[in-house]
């Protein structure tokens, strides 16, 4: 969205004029207000109501205290209501109106980064689990890869037939679980029990399961559910408002999103696989991100290894050499290939936290361009492509050819770059920045020699006809 930017020049000087240590507090409210507010798309407004607790919910997300948001929140109310007196501000009442919501819903036990880390440890440590913890993992598990529509009840009734659309993980769970000689996916010998006698059964082993890894629970096991599910989407990017409007009400986990007006449709089939893998294996990926106006990659790399305690991910910005002549002299200078888009390899999760700090220098590509959608994750197969495309690679690209299987002579062809197609022989190999460089003889249509440096990431083996 487009920031009012003298009404936060105007909350800075006012932050000025209070006491050092209130002055700090007031600062930081302002940055990551506007950090935030530089987030969301066009149509949004500031003040309204459903920004000012989407960036509520941001700091919720960005793990602050209690205690910091409600300082971060009344920082910028006051502040605010110094603009009201200055007729810098249309009238109204809005943080009047939020302050005794955001207190009351704070004051409740919501889930923290820490219970959703047990739960992922959970649920990564099925196979070491055996009879009925196992399947009580399963089936919490099953529960959350299908966006917890079924009960745990109901999920554990299923029988082989109910689930015909299945992926990869919900394919390991029933490979587990089922036995060609019984009808249901899960051995609780449900034929011999009372459907009360099931339903304490299934309650039970669930809930023993989660006291066992110390997880906290939110009421009974389905609003439990839906409040790691719902935590989860937050990270990967879905709206609250999504949020809500899927599951038909607030979670009780996170209360916070009471305050979220319910949004329906918003949430497919992808997004709810996309969420459920995030809780499973929550891979290491590709993203773009975009900088800012006048920003230099320079200054994102000097702001991210200035943080502490952070996980700097690896960062791909690839750089052409460019040949110009001054006057008389040849200068080399180098330009993006693509400019102020830079790649960066992290997993879904920490994408929030990571742009908790360099929100304001750069943002993210989602899957529809606007905010509250996911992250848009580059695939590995377009990735490889696009790398050797433009000849440039990370450390992760897996080269077609080993320096250690070829020798002089071998018949090569490079498949990319500004030689693409030409064939040749290998004469020799060099070794520069700890990068093999492969020296080809080309012997061109007018039966001229050439001799050409290549990168051995840009060269496969030329096939034998």
């Amino acid at each position: 969205m487009i920031i009012n930017t003298d009404l936060f020049a105007f909350f800075r000087s006012k932050a000025l004029e209070r006491a050092a240590t209130t002055t700090a507090y007031y600062n930081k409210a302002i940055r990551s207000l506007e950090e935030f507010l530089s987030t969301l798309n066009d149509s949004s407004i500031f003040p309204s109501e459903d920004v000012v607790v989407k960036w509520v919910l941001y700091l919720y997300i960005c793990q602050f205290s209690t205690k910091s948001i409600l300082l971060y929140f009344n920082s910028i109310s006051a502040l605010y209501r110094d603009a009201l007196k200055e007729g810098i501000v249309p009238k109204n009442n809005i943080f009047g109106q939020l302050k005794p919501k955001i207190i009351t819903v704070l004051d409740k036990s919501s889930v923290l980064d820490n219970d959703f880390h047990k739960l992922k440890v959970m649920m990564s440590s099925v196979q070491h689990l055996s009879g009925d913890a196992q399947i009580a993992d399963d089936i919490i598990t099953l529960s959350l890869l299908t966006g917890c529509r079924r009960s745990v009840k109901d999920i554990a009734a299923l029988k082989k037939q109910d689930l015909l659309d299945t992926n990869k993980e919900l394919s390991i769970i029933l490979k587990r679980n089922i036995n060609p000689r019984r009808k249901y996916i899960f051995n609780l010998h449900q034929h011999r029990l009372t459907i009360r006698q099931f339903e304490e059964c299934v309650q039970n082993i669930t809930s023993n399961l989660l006291i066992q890894y110390h997880i906290r629970q939110f009421g009974s096991m389905q609003d439990t559910l839906e409040s790691y599910w719902a935590y989860a989407a937050l990270l990967v990017g879905v709206s609250a408002n999504k949020i809500v409007g899927y599951l038909g009400h607030a979670p009780k986990g996170i209360p916070l999103l009471s305050l979220c007006k319910p949004e329906y449709n918003g949430i497919d089939y992808v997004s709810i696989t996309e969420i459920g893998s995030s809780l499973i294996k929550n891979p290491l990926r590709w993203y773009a991100m975009h900088l800012r106006y006048k920003v230099t990659y320079e200054e994102l790399v000097e702001r991210l290894s200035s943080i502490e305690g952070l996980t700097v991910p690896e960062l791909f910005y690839p750089l052409n050499k460019i040949a110009k002549r001054i006057k008389k002299k040849l200068v080399f200078e180098e330009q993006p290939v693509i400019s102020n888009i830079v790649f960066f390899h992290t997993r879904i999760t920490d994408i929030i936290p990571l742009f908790r700090h360099i929100s304001d220098l750069a943002w993210c590509y989602t899957t529809s361009g606007k905010y509250g959608t996911q992250y848009a994750a580059i695939s590995d197969v377009s990735f490889h492509r696009f790398q050797e495309m433009i000849g440039h690679f990370t450390e992760d690209y897996e080269s077609q050819i080993s320096t250690n299987t070829i020798s002089e002579g071998t018949d090569v062809k490079v498949s990319a770059g500004l030689f693409a197609g030409i064939e040749a022989s290998l004469e020799k190999v060099e070794t520069t920045d700890g990068n093999s460089i492969l020296q080809l003889l080309y012997r061109s249509d007018n039966n001229f020699k050439w001799t050409v440096g290549i990168d051995h990431r840009l060269v496969i083996p030329k096939q034998r006809e």
